[in-house]
């Protein structure tokens, strides 16, 4: 297995001072080669909160379809907009009954039923990933139907 050179900490710092306003090039330094960026992986736009349970461990449970369409994950982190109020958290995702988006946990003392939500993933990529990567997109209903 061959190891990546030791990068030079002054060295890599020289790097990202100088690149602040150009992407990589295809032979860049090693360390532009690995710089990743957090970008929306996919997003659920205006969802209608079914369901609040506050004695929970705490997550947000979304309808599997909606997961699909979105390319998103049981387990995976979420960022939560509350259209609303303006409330926003993180939690981690949970496989919900078909329709629902359900707050649980801490989560639950912010929303109630029937408040819209945006609900958003992202991913880490390479420059390189950028150019080249679509976010998804879901559109639903008042119904949480796409």
């Amino acid at each position: 297995m061959q190891r990546a050179p030791a990068l030079n900490p002054t060295r890599f710092y020289d790097i990202i001072v100088s690149t602040k306003n150009s992407p990589p090039k295809a032979d860049a330094p090693l360390a532009q080669k690995f710089m990743f960026i957090t970008v929306l992986k996919s997003k659920i736009h205006m969802a209608t909160i079914t369901s609040t349970e506050l004695y929970y461990v705490g997550s947000i449970a979304i309808d599997k379809r909606l997961l699909k369409a979105a390319g998103m994950y049981p387990g995976e982190k979420a960022a939560v907009l509350n259209f609303d109020n303006g409330n926003r958290f993180e939690t981690y995702i949970i496989e919900g009954k078909p329709g629902e988006i359900g707050l649980r946990g801490p989560a639950a003392r912010l929303g109630k039923s029937g408040q819209k939500l945006i609900i958003l993933s992202y991913a880490l990529l390479t420059p390189s990933e950028i150019k080249k990567f679509k976010p998804k997109i879901v559109f639903v209903d008042d119904k949480n139907r796409i």
